[in-house]
This record gives structure tokens, C-alpha cells and sequence, in this order.
């Protein structure tokens, strides 16, 4: 059984306190029925000696998260009610994040899992890219998007609506030059955290290609670990792994080999999966395909 309160737990609940005790509001009222935005400097980077900050945001209704300025990486999330649960893993410090391998919380770009080989093609010119993975490149190679700093400006955090309504976001912004880790043309690139009602967090990226090097390959994901289920405050469970589903409108997947590296191939999703079952002899919502915690 997990623990009581899991070391994600702890390292979320101090953080969140430390962020309402001495982070700066900048953006609500901090109080009432409105969202609110406080933002903290976190420290100096252990390697790089880079000021890097936390921005938590919260709505009235107990829920709260935070990101980081370092790799963007969201850094927790609180459910609703005040004193809730964390429902991803976070790192227990800054020198503990700065020393991560295993991409918590964070963007992944500029190209997402695995490069064959490490090049990629654009037209018919061949870009080899940073290999660090067996030969293949992961997650853009040794100094992708999770190890770079990002930027947050005044204009770049917001709040919005009262009540059950009320949402806090803010937007971190990095610029990937042409030949970052290999990948060709340069772009500007925006990711939003978004939390609102019921306390839904919301992730949102955006590249823009700058025009000044031909065609850029970008194709970005998110890297947060869920918390399925582990130790919650008063040692109750977040969730039950069976209660956890995963629903994609895909009719066809990209198959890997046992390196985890794409083949090229687009296959059929897994057959209890295509026809909708949950693993279980129930079956989807007919929008989609269902696979259940067990088979992912």
C-alpha cells in the first residue's frame, strides 16, 4: 500500500505554502471568488547559475498547480477543496529537477519520443540530430525543450471569471533556433497551462515557424507523470489504476520496435481497444477508442 502521504505529496504541499507565504501575486485578488496568480523565485540553477521562478495557479475553489520557468515543467497539481491531493510526481527541490532523466513534468520537443536514427528529412536533405538514445534521438536530444529556461513576461499570466467559473493561466515562451539539436528552421514556441472549473488543467502549445530557415519539424508533447493511485492527505487514495481510462479518436497507431523507436508503420490499435472494449466486455463511447490502464 502506499504511504500515507507520498514524497510528491510533501514536496508539493511545501512548495504550494512556500508560494502563498512569500510568491508575489500578479495577477487576481488572492482571495474572494476570483482566480490568482503568485509567481516566486525559485533559485539559481545548479548548472547553468540561470534565475529560475515558479508560477502557481489557483481558483477559489481549493485547486492549485505550479510551473517552473526551468524546462517548463509543471511542478504539481492540487485537487479542489484546499489540502488536496497531488496528482503528478513531483521533484523534492530545484537540484533535484536540474538532475531529472526522466523528463518530469515536462515539455518534450522539439521532436517528441524517438528519431529513427537520429535524422530527419526534410524534403530530400537528411538533418542528422542529436543522438542520445542507442543512436536514436529522444526527446530532442541532450538539450531539448525540458532542459532549456523558458520566459514569462507581466502580459503572459492571466485570471478570468468568478466563482466556480474562475480560471488562472500563464504562458511561457522559448525561441528554438535553427540547428537546435540538429532540427532545421527556427521557431517560437508558447505553452500554456490553463487551470479552471472543477479544477480541469488545461495544456496548451503553439510553434511558430520564423521563417527565416525553410521548413521546421516540430512535434511536441507533454511529459507529466499522473498519480494513479498513491497516498492522499488522511491516507486516502487519489484513484483506483482500474478506474483510469485513455480514449484517442485514432483509427491507426504508429508501430515500434523493442527499442521503442517508430518503424514507420501505421497499424490498427489493439483489437479489445478498436472495438471499443474497456479490457472488461464493456464497451467506449462510440467517439472514440477506449484502452483501459492495463492495456497502456
Amino acid at each position: 500500500p502506499p504511504p500515507a502521504v507520498s514524497p510528491s505529496q510533501a514536496a508539493a504541499d511545501a512548495l504550494d505554502a512556500r508560494l502563498l507565504s512569500h510568491g508575489r501575486l500578479v495577477a487576481g485578488d488572492g482571495g474572494g471568488d476570483g482566480a490568482a496568480v503568485h509567481r516566486l523565485v525559485w533559485g539559481a540553477h545548479p548548472t547553468t547559475g540561470d534565475r529560475v521562478d515558479v508560477v502557481r495557479l489557483a481558483t477559489p475553489n481549493g485547486a492549485s498547480a505550479a510551473v517552473t520557468t526551468a524546462g517548463g515543467r509543471l511542478l504539481y497539481l492540487l485537487e479542489p477543496g484546499g489540502g488536496g491531493a497531488n496528482v503528478t510526481l513531483t521533484p523534492p527541490s530545484l537540484a533535484a529537477l536540474a538532475a531529472d532523466g526522466h523528463y518530469l513534468g515536462a515539455p518534450v520537443g522539439r521532436t517528441a519520443n524517438r528519431v529513427r536514427g537520429a535524422v530527419v528529412r526534410v524534403g530530400d536533405v537528411d538533418h542528422p540530430l542529436d543522438a542520445n538514445d542507442g543512436g536514436h534521438s529522444l526527446h530532442g536530444g541532450r538539450v531539448g525543450w525540458s532542459r532549456r529556461l523558458w520566459t514569462v513576461s507581466a502580459a503572459d499570466v492571466r485570471v478570468a471569471g468568478a466563482g466556480p467559473h474562475a480560471c488562472a493561466a500563464v504562458t511561457l515562451r522559448l525561441v528554438s533556433g535553427d540547428g537546435e539539436g540538429g532540427h532545421p528552421g527556427g521557431v517560437s514556441v508558447a505553452l500554456t497551462y490553463t487551470l479552471g472549473p472543477g479544477g480541469r488543467l488545461r495544456i496548451d502549445a503553439a510553434a511558430v515557424n520564423d521563417g527565416r530557415a525553410g521548413s521546421a519539424v516540430v512535434n511536441v508533447t507533454h511529459h507529466a507523470y499522473w498519480v494513479l493511485h498513491a497516498g492522499a492527505p488522511g491516507g486516502g487514495a487519489v484513484s483506483v489504476l482500474g478506474d483510469v481510462a485513455l480514449t484517442t479518436s485514432a483509427e491507426r497507431m504508429v508501430e515500434t520496435d523493442a527499442a521503442c523507436a517508430a518503424t514507420g508503420a501505421l497499424v490498427p490499435p489493439p483489437a479489445e481497444a478498436a472495438a471499443g472494449g474497456d479490457g472488461n466486455g464493456g464497451g467506449g463511447d462510440g467517439g472514440g477508442r477506449e484502452m483501459r490502464a492495463w492495456d497502456v
